[in-house]
């Protein structure tokens, strides 16, 4: 599995945790927080907001770091940004892919839609 698609898996499980998915695992109280990994050189940047669970922060920090490793952070930059697709899990849990060059605009939007996701330029 690579880079993008091991980022993709925990992000969808941080989401999930987002909504109440482990209620068994979920912390009492939880905090809503934003965790994003920057794919600089595939010119890419994925942020997720939710309540996620220590072991499921410790799996998204893993795989931003996984080669080529990304940079983690709260939020993605919007400078030289090309676009945005945002995927809502459910009601509280949101996921943003931001696209730099080197990604091409057409793929972008092109997987954006077939993610069911809602396009946004700039």
């Amino acid at each position: 599995m690579n880079a993008k698609n091991l980022l993709a898996t925990s992000l969808l499980a941080f989401l999930a945790a987002a909504c109440g998915g482990s209620k068994s695992t979920a912390p009492a109280g939880p905090t809503t927080t934003t965790l994003s990994c920057h794919q600089v050189a595939d010119g890419y940047c994925l942020a997720g907001t939710g309540t996620p669970t220590a072991a499921e922060i410790a799996s998204f920090n893993a795989d931003c770091n996984a080669p080529p490793a990304g940079v983690l952070g709260t939020g993605c930059p919007i400078a030289g940004r090309i676009g945005t697709c945002t995927l809502t899990a459910t009601a509280t849990g949101t996921a943003v892919f931001s696209f730099y060059p080197p990604f091409l605009l057409a793929d972008a939007v092109t997987g954006c839609t077939a993610l069911s996701g809602t396009w946004k330029a700039g």
